[in-house]
């Protein structure tokens, strides 16, 4: 049932909207009517929670729709269920027969149909995933989401369950478990002793670490493209080197975790880049 509370966010015109979500902790910049394109220089980086940037952000375009930066800014993340291509709608019902039901929280309905659910952002460090499971993508630090009364060629967005009807509940923890999977505690991949090894697979051992160690390191917001270059080097090598490719996979995948990469994003991307590499082998005699 949609909330008709004349005081909710989302049943005034949009500027004065915009400073309601505002008032509830929620930092908002001005969207286009795609509520995509971001009509301020730096998007989700503009975004405001104070009455003046509101102001500010709103007084040359009172109609423009709002989006939300999520994330700590806003102490809110969205789970958003899509129906397109993958049915969303189906994926979060099998979910929730497997693992309970989801707390009532803050709920829009989409242009689309499918909906956003809002949960508190949890203290453990979530990031943006698109289609982490079939049609559910998680909005997070750097994403953001259209909120009512915004509207595009297609519809609106409505609030199903409104701020201030119930509070933003805290995710369960298998619903943050499946987004931010626990990493496994592993002992250290065992390196061959270089001593009992053959020139050419000497060769073969150091760049398993080289390119390992580089992985570890790898900064943020590179780390998996980092990952899968590493691979692929390796793969290169591998169709050459029988038995070697459970050495590197073991050593690539620690030094994943230990840049902060979960283990299912690690092995998908070491896979992937494994195939790459096998595509242009190296000859490495051993």
């Amino acid at each position: 049932m949609v909330d008709s509370n004349p005081a909710a966010p989302g049943m005034w015109p949009p500027s004065a909207s915009a400073r309601l979500y505002g008032g509830l902790g929620l930092a908002v910049f001005p969207v286009a009517r795609d509520c995509r394109r971001p009509l301020t220089a730096h998007g989700y980086k503009d975004a405001r929670a104070d009455p003046g940037g509101i102001e500010r952000l709103w007084c040359n375009r009172p109609d423009a729709n709002i989006a939300v930066a999520c994330g700590a800014v806003s102490g809110a993340f969205v789970l958003d269920v899509d129906v397109k291509g993958e049915n969303g709608l189906l994926t979060l019902s099998q979910l929730q027969t497997a693992h309970g039901r989801l707390p009532t929280t803050w709920r829009t309905r989409t242009p689309g149909g499918g909906i956003h659910l809002w949960f508190r952002q949890p203290r453990r460090v979530l990031r943006n995933r698109v289609g982490f499971a079939p049609g559910l993508d998680i909005r997070t630090h750097g994403g953001s989401v259209a909120v009512p009364p915004s509207h595009r060629f297609d519809g609106a967005y409505v609030w199903e369950i409104a701020p201030g009807s119930v509070e933003c509940a805290a995710a369960p923890s298998w619903l943050l478990d499946m987004i931010d999977p626990p990493r496994t505690v592993r002992s250290p991949a065992s390196s061959p002793s270089f001593d009992s090894l053959s020139k050419a697979a000497r060769y073969l051992a150091s760049a398993v670490n080289s390119e390992a160690r580089d992985v570890a390191i790898a900064p943020v917001g590179s780390r998996n493209g980092r990952l899968f270059v590493a691979a692929a080097r390796l793969g290169e090598l591998l169709a050459g080197a029988p038995g070697w490719e459970g050495i590197a996979q073991d050593h690539l995948e620690e030094a994943a975790l230990a840049s902060g990469l979960s283990a299912i994003e690690a092995r998908a991307t070491i896979k992937s880049g494994f195939a790459r590499g096998r595509t242009s082998p190296r000859d490495i005699r051993l």
